[in-house]
């Protein structure tokens, strides 16, 4: 663990209290890491590839298809030499939080609370660093829901958006989300109960800001305080599950995100600029509980 001050550990997005309150009472009552931090690290000449792919020859610890049809091989990493070269590799770069910053804010904060208990874990997270380069990386975009919305701030919401926004008729070309791989051009799609609408920022307003951060300043920020925003906002990973949370009333407008451009992630993480939260959506990841980091064991 390394506080972001010292620029080692790179986050990308905003926390929220609630989760990491949870987060924090559960490392306090069971001591351990269940899901990993996931980082990404810069590797252009592929050594990392070249250091583990002769590992996979050896017998995996575990080899299984989970529920969602998603395939998943663990090997270990045995023998010094490699681990040496790992060590070697890993030290001198920069690690980006590509999801798990509530998860790496909560370890923090334990580790200061357990280094007075001499908890020799603490002031380790479990991680699974992924190189940029890898090209089965893939980001997907966080749909926001919204619910408990008064007729006052339903009315705010579409006035703004007609204020902000250029505002047309139906969704994204080609269906009901944006392709992967977006351009970060500020574009969102609106669902409400009578209808789609594609919105696109006005030029005076997008000044190179992505949809998600413009969507936030523009039209949600209005709407409630920072402390209140947690309430009447859901995330979500598909299209489909958007649309169906407004038809069936579950959620009063839906917003469907673009993509986030990873050169955008790493550029603003880089110069210390967080997007808002749930931002961007990594896959694919590992399951949790498919390995446990112990707090109390030394390292």
């Amino acid at each position: 663990l390394e506080p972001y001050s010292k620029k080692v550990i790179l986050p990308h997005e905003d926390t929220l209290a609630t989760p990491k309150a949870d987060r924090l009472e559960l490392m306090r009552h069971c001591r351990a890491n269940f899901s990993p931090i996931f980082g990404l690290f810069a590797d252009r000449e592929e050594k990392f590839a070249h250091i583990c792919t002769p590992l996979e020859e050896n017998k995996p610890l575990y080899d299984f298809t989970d529920h969602y049809g998603e395939r998943h091989t663990v090997w270990a990493v045995d023998g010094q030499a490699p681990l040496e070269a790992l060590q070697r590799l890993m030290a001198p770069r920069q690690i980006f939080i590509a999801d798990g910053h509530h998860r790496y804010d909560t370890a923090l904060r334990y580790s200061r609370e357990a280094s007075a208990n001499g908890s020799p874990g603490s002031g380790y997270v479990l991680a699974v660093l992924v190189s940029l380069q890898d090209p089965g990386l893939l980001i997907l975009p966080f749909h926001r829901l919204l619910k408990g919305l008064t007729e006052e701030q339903l009315a705010l919401l579409q006035k703004n958006a007609a204020r902000h926004f250029a505002v047309t008729a139906g969704g994204p070309e080609g269906g009901s989300a944006f392709r992967n791989g977006g351009s970060g051009a500020a574009e969102i799609s609106l669902i409400l109960p009578r209808g789609d609408f594609m919105l696109r920022a006005k030029e005076k307003e997008s000044s190179g800001e992505l949809d998600v951060s413009l969507l936030k300043r523009l039209l949600l920020d209005p709407l409630f305080d920072s402390s209140a925003l947690e309430k009447h906002l859901d995330f979500v990973t598909g299209a489909a599950e958007a649309r169906r949370a407004v038809q069936s009333g579950k959620a009063q407008a839906a917003f469907l995100l673009q993509p986030t451009p990873m050169e955008a992630v790493t550029a603003r993480a880089l110069q210390g600029e967080n997007m808002p939260q749930k931002s961007t959506c990594f896959h694919p990841k590992l399951p949790a509980g498919l390995l446990i980091h112990h707090l109390e064991e030394s390292h």
